[in-house]
This record gives structure tokens, C-alpha cells and sequence, in this order.
């Protein structure tokens, strides 16, 4: 029986599958076509959208306006077909080019949409040696030259949350800032930046979180007029009286991700009783 988060991530995925599809039309797209290969090492970001599968041989999803296959290596299709995401999953042994020929002359589409993007990095999954394999395979048949950017499409997809989606990112983003609660009264004048990441370290783990970036550099902690601004690892720079302390940090819980930035003002001798000041 599966669990509920995985019974979860399923109707998730469908469900983003038929948003893809309803918003084809709006992006003048027939059909959209995803291809992977060895995608633990070279991911497209948009799988992810629907299955948190892994594909060592060249993988094709394609999405139509009526219709959803994946057309696999036999190797890699068992838990694809156990996932139940898309309509039809296809199967190919020794070599793709027939069953992609076959699959695209069934759904006769007049423009596909591939990811590739000069503009968005996360509508540009396919990698230059994949499309050139994808456009040599096709030679001969008319739909090498009907390609063109999903970039339009992949926007509406990331950027139209659906309410499961809003429901995770409402919950990661409320236990972080449980935790700049739980950090911020741990702040001690004398912590070093680096003693601070690792409070908010500590706290993730605690959750069994993983931080929203590297975690060499989540948080980002910025203490006093010194320190490195931007993307760099918490250094040993201390918190002193009259000092700002800003905080740059966010979790990953259950696929969506916080980001969230708070600051805290150390009191001097000399600045008015407003709050409680560090100890």
C-alpha cells in the first residue's frame, strides 16, 4: 500500500500533466515533447513536475492535446508504469528511432514544443547533443522541422499553482519561519556567522529537511559592515552591539521550497530600550 506522500506526488503529477496539456492551445503547441537520457546526471527541471523517476536510456514524454505517452527502454519503464501518470507508456529494446517515428506519425503533430530556451534556464532542459540525436533520428520525415521553444508553455506550468501546490509551499514556508523563530532566540552577541548557519542547520536536520540551495551557503549569513554580501558561505565574522544580523534561508519539504530573508538589529549602549536586547 503506498504511502501518503507518495500517493500525494502521483495525483500531483497528473494532475500537472492535464494543466500541460490545457495550456498547449494557449501556446499555439500541438504537442509538447520532454527527452532525457542518464537524467540523474543531466535532469530536465520539468520532469520533476510529474515523476520523481530516474531514465538511463533516451526517455521522450510527449504530451498532445487529447493524449499523454512515455516511450521508455524496457529497463527503465517497470516503476513508470507503476506511477500511472501518463495515458500510455511504450517500450523500446534495441534502439528508439522506429517507436519515435511511429508515436509522432500517430499524433500528427503540427508543432511540438521541446525545452530549449535562450532566455529561461529552467525552460532550457535539452541538452544540444539530445536535440541533434532527436533531429537526426527524425531526417526523412516531416516533423524534424516543426520544433520550437516550450518556453511559453513551461512558464504557465511553473507559474500557475495548483492548490496542492500552494498547500506545500504554504507549509514549507510556515515551518521555516518556525525556525528563524527557533534561530533568532538562540542569537547570542559573540556567535560568529558561522556558528549561526549551523543553528539553522541543525534545525533542518531536526526536520529531516534539506536547505533550498547548497548548504554551504544556506543560510547566507551576513553579520555587520564586513561581511561578504551575496552568495557566499557564513564566515567567522562576530555578532557585536550595533550590529545588523541578516539571514538569507529556506528549506525543501516534500518537493517545494522556501525562501525567505529577516534581519535583527543588535542594541548598542547607547540606543533607546525598545526590546529586549541580545544577551
Amino acid at each position: 500500500m503506498p504511502s501518503p506522500v507518495a500517493t500525494e506526488a502521483v495525483t500531483l503529477g497528473v494532475q500537472k500533466l492535464a494543466q500541460a496539456r490545457a495550456f498547449l492551445k494557449e501556446c499555439s503547441l500541438d504537442a509538447w515533447l520532454l527527452a532525457v537520457r542518464e537524467s540523474k546526471e543531466r535532469p530536465d527541471p520539468n520532469l520533476r513536475f510529474f515523476l520523481d523517476l530516474e531514465f538511463t536510456w533516451n526517455s521522450y514524454f510527449l504530451v498532445t492535446l487529447g493524449r499523454s505517452y512515455a516511450l521508455v527502454a524496457t529497463l527503465d519503464a517497470p516503476d513508470l508504469q507503476r506511477a500511472g501518470v501518463f495515458d500510455e507508456v511504450r517500450t523500446y529494446k534495441e534502439g528508439s528511432r522506429d517507436a519515435l517515428i511511429q508515436l509522432l506519425g500517430e499524433a500528427k503533430p503540427s508543432a511540438i514544443g521541446i525545452n530549449v530556451s535562450q532566455d529561461d534556464a529552467l525552460a532550457d532542459g535539452l541538452t544540444a547533443g539530445l536535440r541533434d540525436h532527436i533531429v537526426e533520428t527524425l531526417k526523412g520525415t516531416p516533423y524534424a522541422e516543426r520544433f520550437q521553444s516550450a518556453e511559453k508553455l513551461l512558464s504557465l506550468i511553473r507559474g500557475v499553482k495548483l492548490p496542492t501546490e500552494l498547500s506545500l509551499i504554504r507549509a514549507a514556508v510556515e515551518e521555516t519561519e518556525r525556525i528563524f523563530d527557533r534561530a533568532g532566540s538562540a542569537l547570542r552577541v559573540g556567535m560568529t556567522a558561522r556558528e549561526i548557519a549551523a543553528v539553522f542547520h541543525r534545525e533542518a536536520a531536526a526536520l529531516g529537511a534539506s536547505t533550498a540551495w547548497v548548504s554551504r551557503q544556506c543560510p547566507a549569513v551576513t553579520v555587520g559592515a564586513r561581511s561578504p554580501i551575496g552568495h557566499v558561505a557564513p564566515g567567522d565574522e562576530p555578532v557585536g552591539r550595533g550590529c545588523i544580523v541578516h539571514v538569507d534561508f529556506g528549506i525543501v519539504r516534500d518537493g517545494f521550497c522556501s525562501d525567505l530573508q529577516r534581519l535583527w538589529y543588535v542594541t548598542g549602549p547607547s540606543d533607546p530600550v525598545l526590546f529586549n536586547p541580545l544577551p
